[in-house]
């Protein structure tokens, strides 16, 4: 068995569903997020093709080069903060980052 520990995964596929990155995508476009909950929290993300790569690789690689082993897919050099994906996506779509935040 090989364990895969998903960072937050994005990309075409994405459901819509509460919390998931399509979701905030959408919430933040239509003007629905009027604030950043935690704006220093660091996340990792990865593209939805990179997981696909990352499965076959770990189902196709002989047992022995995989077997009890786990691996974090994403780039943990590329973490961000809540505040930077808000400014990245607002800098997409043309809308500014939300100003107030809340730290919890």
């Amino acid at each position: 068995v090989v364990t895969l520990f998903l960072a937050c995964v994005t990309g075409k596929g994405d459901t819509a569903s509460v919390g998931r990155p399509a979701a905030v995508y959408r919430d933040f476009m239509l003007g629905k997020i009027p604030m950043l909950v935690a704006p220093d929290t660091n996340y990792i993300y990865v593209h939805i093709k990179d997981v696909q790569k990352a499965i076959l690789a770990a189902s196709t690689l002989p047992n022995e080069k995989v077997a009890s082993q786990g691996y974090l897919i994403g780039n943990s050099a590329g973490m961000i903060t809540t505040r930077q994906y808000f400014e990245i996506i607002g800098r997409i779509v043309g809308r500014p980052c939300p100003s107030m935040t809340m730290n919890v």
